[in-house]
């Protein structure tokens, strides 16, 4: 009797050791699920932010270039291309690096009687032309630096014989607050056209 009571008590117990580990490995197998779930749930929150964060960059992104866009539009733009309408010019690109303006066009940029500057100029060496328009507090300042530019090309610039044509013909002028420069094969039309628009 003592050994059936024995041997059912033993029973018990492994019983309930094996209940206790099958209710370890539920309770195992419910944390893991729970627990990948989070892993989930926090995994898509991540990517979502990371998305929404990506956007707001984008977003912030565009924003800057088109406002450096606006930035880069020169007031004078508008009289430069005025004058590039008329008469016979080759493609033209404005110069803004303040070291090529100061060093091949003998120009300050940050000059402090310049109210607004544009330099304009052909790529191509071998069709020498150029524009360039100074919006200036004292307009006869700025002519005579435009002067000491068509010096300049006339005696060390002008390579080819018609660049050098076209350097002793260029035009040096002002009209009301601009000072002006044209280096060109028929200046004296962008010139009309530049004070047409002035006016």
């Amino acid at each position: 009797m003592k050994r059936t009571i024995a041997a059912a008590a033993a029973v018990l117990i492994v019983m309930s050791m094996f209940t206790g580990c099958g209710k370890k490995n539920q309770d195992n197998a419910a944390q893991s699920e729970t627990s990948s779930s989070v892993s989930e749930t926090v995994s898509e929150t991540m990517q979502t932010s990371e998305s929404v964060t990506e956007s707001s960059v984008s977003s912030e992104t565009a924003q800057e270039t088109s406002a450096e866009n606006v930035e880069t539009v020169n007031p004078l733009n508008n009289l430069a291309q005025a004058a590039l309408a008329v008469g016979e010019w080759p493609m033209m690109d404005e110069v803004t690096d303040e070291n090529i303006i100061a060093d091949y066009f003998l120009l300050d940029k940050n000059d402090p009687n310049y109210i607004n500057l544009i330099v304009m100029q052909c790529p191509m060496s071998a069709n020498m032309s150029e524009l360039i328009i100074i919006e200036a507090e004292d307009t006869s300042a700025a002519a005579d630096a435009l002067k000491e530019r068509r010096k300049k090309a006339q005696d060390t610039d002008a390579f080819y014989p018609a660049d050098q044509e076209k350097a002793k013909n260029a035009i040096v002028g002002t009209s009301g607050k601009y000072a002006y420069y044209i280096l060109s094969s028929e200046p004296e039309k962008s010139e009309e056209a530049i004070l047409m628009s002035i006016e």
